[in-house]
């Protein structure tokens, strides 16, 4: 490895002047993440947009959380263990999450990333080839269905004249490894990209090693009144190794290490998915007709640390279709339906020793959808109004073949939203939102029950009511930038995780009563000059039980547990010289609970990452290389805060300095 960066410095020395335009937050843009047109740049929603062109030649590659970091009300942990996924959550919905993504949804080129039942995976996303990202805060329901606390939306490389093959090596730290080919190909009626990639790493703890592959294609086809696109995802993830939860004093001890019980039992995951779908736009008349069809296909088999139903043998089908017709008049209005269904077959079996026992839940779950919505958007001198309205018609079904019983529940749910935006002038706006929301149990979630067999009928959706209030000056003329938002949410029937004693390490899930979160958002832009550009991102949040009572215990105002109150992002982005580029972001964050008791407190850290990369000329082809080093100040701190764990093991630690350097075409 030492000689590699001995090799690979010589690169950065010797390369080019290059722009560091990056970070568009702010700037006028054309929104893609709404269901419903506006005009460019209108803050109706609270949207981020960021393009990555720039940002893809020195970005790792590794998790969601690199191309999120310039988001206000994005609060990201659990970035080094691939067994569990990164938990996102937005304005604090999500972070209920023990594994993978709840709360919010995600898309990659308008194809849906998060099941119809409220759960994500970002496994299968290849981060390498997005060229775009969107954020939408806040309740959408009335726009996006069930678990729309935020929505991300990510776009890939679409866009290309000529022919092209790009290539990627980078490694760093515990032995990671990444190898990736994007290649692109002009047809006579179309377009072809294919992309694969290698990823690896030991990782920072023992037992958190992971292997991933994944290819992706896209077809692209432009017609006289429409296009088409035909999207096709493989993963193949042998391995994904999951070293637990710490307790305070193992971690004062060794920060690498991993739970015992998580290395007896051989903890971690195996997957393989495919998915593919096909997006049809044209347009009749003063009709415009958006068409969607997908099927996703994952495998997956997971080992947990405890013997009783401690392998999880899982195959889920999930396919949908959805019409959006709209028509772009006086009265801009958009209509839509959309059918997803999804298939659980689910099979746990006793873990002995990282073997497979017997068998203990034999079960086939059904999570069915059917919603229509409606939205419109008048425009009147300066004013802009926007209303929308989702009816969703929700079935969750069970048959548990070991005991022979059958189960269904009902989870209807109506949302809406009004917005009104008021353009003071061409740079100044204000707007005020108000939308209400669900978000139902996950199928993982209602079957996880003490007896392992059927559902948690108790178990009721999560409601929400949204407001929020937002100032912006946007401009793209302009040296400075900003906007600032106001958000409260209420909520009631809140789902939160817990754990029992006679059962450790498994999660089950209640409803809690009443949660309010509220906070500021701000994002700051300033171009000081030609070569230094500085951006702050900041949210102040207030995340707390209203009203939650259980076993005799009262959790009323305290504060949900894994959210900091706090966290401000400063990034500075300088041409040091004609020759070198320089990243730097210094982050903070608040303190947080690991329990809903809040009687164990994480402490507030900060931590600096730091960046150089250039362009360069080999035999007349352009490369580019980066040097990534992050914790810079080798700070200790939490990587991911385990809630409510039983016995207080709540504590993944985060790797200390780590680095990572590549070279890319």
């Amino acid at each position: 490895m030492k000689r590699f960066i001995i090799l690979f410095l010589p690169f950065i020395i010797n390369s080019q002047v290059i722009q560091t335009n990056d970070t568009i937050v702010l700037d006028e843009v054309s929104v893609k993440i709404l269901r419903e047109s506006n005009k460019e740049g209108l803050s109706i929603y609270s949207i981020s947009k960021i393009d990555l062109d720039l940002k893809q030649k020195y970005l790792r590659q590794y998790n969601l959380s690199e191309y999120l970091n310039y988001v206000p009300g994005v609060f990201i942990m659990n970035s080094n263990n691939y067994a569990q996924d990164e938990r996102i959550s937005i304005r604090g919905f999500g972070s209920r999450a023990n594994f993978g993504v709840r709360g919010i949804k995600i898309y990659v080129d308008g194809l849906p990333e998060t099941f119809v039942d409220g759960q994500s995976q970002l496994d299968n996303i290849n981060l390498e080839i997005i060229n775009q990202l969107e954020v939408l805060r806040g309740v959408n329901s009335s726009l996006y269905g069930n678990s729309s606390g935020g929505i991300i939306s990510i776009s890939t490389i679409d866009f290309f004249e000529k022919d092209f093959i790009k290539t990627n090596l980078s490694a760093g730290s515990f032995e990671s490894l990444k190898i990736n080919l994007t290649s692109g190909i002009n047809l006579n009626k179309g377009k072809i990209i294919f992309h694969l990639n290698r990823s690896s790493s030991n990782g920072f703890r023992n037992n958190s090693k992971f292997l991933n592959h994944n290819f992706n294609f896209k077809y692209l086809r432009k017609f006289d009144k429409g296009d088409l696109k035909i999207i096709a995802n493989i993963l193949d993830s042998p391995y994904a190794k999951d070293p637990g939860g710490l307790t305070k004093g193992e971690v004062e001890s060794n920060r690498k290490q991993a739970r015992k019980r998580n290395v007896d039992f051989n903890s971690g995951e195996k997957v393989n998915q495919f998915k593919i779908g096909l997006l049809l736009n044209n347009k009749i008349g003063d009709f415009k007709l958006r068409n969607k069809l997908f099927f996703n296909n994952r495998l997956f088999y997971g080992k947990l640390p405890y013997a009783r139903g401690g392998i999880i043998d899982l195959k889920k089908n999930f396919w949908g279709y959805n019409l959006n017709i709209s028509k772009e008049k006086i009265l801009k209005q958009n209509l839509g339906l959309e059918i997803n269904i999804q298939n659980d077959e689910r099979l746990r079996f006793y873990n002995v020793n990282g073997n497979k026992g017997e068998l203990v839940m034999n079960q086939d779950e059904k999570f069915n959808n059917f919603s229509t919505y409606y939205s419109n958007s008048l425009k009147a001198g300066k004013f802009t109004f926007n209303t929308s309205l989702r009816f969703d018609n929700n079935t969750v079904k069970y048959d548990d073949f070991i005991n022979t019983k059958n189960g269904s529940i009902k989870l209807n749910s109506t949302s809406l939203s009004s917005n009104i935006n008021y353009n003071i002038n061409d740079s100044n706006e204000i707007y005020v939102n108000y939308s209400n929301g669900f978000e139902t149990p996950t199928l993982n979630e209602f079957s996880s029950n003490i007896s392992n067999t059927g559902f948690n009928e108790n178990l009721d959706s999560s409601k929400y009511n949204n407001y929020e209030i937002g100032f912006s000056n946007f401009n793209s003329l302009s040296n400075l930038n900003y906007r600032v938002i106001y958000f409260k949410s209420y909520s009631k029937n809140e789902i939160v995780s817990y754990q029992l004693e006679d059962f450790p390490d498994q999660n089950f899930y209640r409803n809690s009563g009443k949660t309010s979160r509220s906070g500021i958002e701000s994002e700051i832009n300033f171009k000081v000059n030609q070569k230094l550009k500085l951006n702050l991102i900041s949210t102040i949040g207030n995340y707390k039980f209203v009203k939650y009572e259980v076993n005799g215990q009262d959790f009323s105002n305290n504060r949900i547990a894994g959210l900091p109150k706090n966290q401000h992002v400063f990034n500075l982005n300088y041409s040091l010289t004609k020759k070198i580029n320089l990243i730097l972001d210094f982050k903070m964050f608040g303190n947080m609970y690991a329990d809903n008791s809040n009687k164990t407190i994480i402490n507030d850290y900060k931590k600096i990452d730091l960046t150089i990369f250039k362009d360069f000329n080999i035999s007349n082809k352009n490369w580019n290389g980066f040097i990534s080093i992050n914790n810079l100040t080798n700070t200790k701190y939490f990587d991911n805060i385990r809630i409510n764990a039983f016995g207080s093991r709540y504590y993944e630690p985060a790797p200390g300095l780590n680095f990572m350097l590549g070279i890319r075409k």
